[in-house]
């Protein structure tokens, strides 16, 4: 079945102030090398349009929230889901499907290298084909994640293409980036995106619009795209570990467990001009409630201070 990442509803963003994480992006030039023995996702099996969920090891944390799992996507994707909240990673956004006519040969794996505090989550779409493309099509790509430093890589090996304008459209390449938050029932998205030339490509962050960035070509052998993160006025342990904000999306009361600090707590909910919509203190060591039930749909960022740590989430407001 014919699918683009487009119709996995990858639509309008929205983007944070200084507290929140954020990504920079760099590129160079290495040669590819294909994984050594990696997991094979879908053995011979012709695939298109599919996925699975597989560990990743170790604790990857992208945006500001840790995920355990991940959804690798025939579509040349990385999807992450945890408690209502969801990211993703686009490696190489196009309509892949596998060769082959009546076996694949093109297959789907991954792999865990390197010792425990700096392992690194591989994932390999080897000799993929394209729904529009011909039997002489096709890509090489990996994606790799970084225990520690959280860092993102996308590799790029050999390719072929007969008419990039068959495969691609008028974008003219695929689409790599990362999407720190996606709300998939309301359609929004956050995220940065690499757009121009796949030889010296320019990052863009996505803000309230119906559409992403793609490359104007196809990337060459042995490029790759780097993500580092970068966090600004955050306590990760205060962030990641203590506190849990829930239901996320949520449609009345917000719930914060985990405040385990001395004193007060301060809450306050930002819009996304930065604007302070909501404010509330409570006693460290309990839990909060917060009624956000006359709140507009959107997505909000709450901060949390105690004492000179700050944590940040980002909500979803149904």
């Amino acid at each position: 079945m014919k699918k683009i990442l487009l119709s996995l509803v990858f639509l309008a963003s929205l983007q944070f102030n200084a507290w929140a994480q954020s990504y920079t992006f760099t590129q160079s030039n290495t040669p590819y090398n294909d994984l050594a023995s990696p997991t094979d996702l879908f053995g011979t099996a012709l695939w298109d349009d599919t996925s699975a969920i597989v560990p990743i090891g170790f604790p990857f944390t992208l945006g500001t929230t840790v995920y355990s799992n991940v959804e690798i996507n025939s579509n040349g994707i990385l999807l992450f889901n945890s408690g209502g909240t969801e990211a993703g990673i686009l490696g190489y956004d196009a309509d892949l499907a596998s060769l082959g006519i009546t076996a694949s040969t093109s297959p789907i794996g991954y792999l865990v290298s390197g010792v425990a505090g700096s392992r690194i989550f591989k994932v390999q779409w080897k000799n993929a084909g394209f729904y529009d493309g011909t039997g002489a099509d096709f890509a090489n790509v990996q994606v790799w994640l970084y225990e520690g430093t959280n860092k993102i890589e996308t590799y790029i090996g050999t390719s072929n293409f007969a008419n990039p304008l068959d495969i691609f459209g008028t974008f003219g390449g695929p689409a790599n980036g990362v999407a720190t938050m996606i709300d998939f029932t309301n359609e929004l998205l956050t995220g940065l995106f690499i757009q121009g030339s796949p030889a010296a490509a320019t990052s863009s962050t996505v803000t309230n619009s119906a559409t992403y960035p793609f490359l104007n070509a196809p990337p060459a052998n042995g490029t790759v795209y780097t993500y580092t993160r970068t966090t600004t006025g955050l306590s990760e342990k205060l962030n990641n570990i203590s506190i849990a904000v829930y239901p996320n999306p949520v449609s009345e009361i917000l719930q914060i467990d985990g405040l385990n600090t001395k004193g007060k707590v301060a809450i306050k909910i930002y819009d996304t001009l930065g604007k302070v919509v909501l404010r509330q203190e409570s006693e460290a060591e309990k839990h909060a409630e917060i009624n956000v039930a006359k709140l507009t749909k959107g997505i909000y960022f709450v901060e949390i201070t105690a004492g000179k740590e700050r944590a940040g989430k980002q909500i979803i407001k149904l």
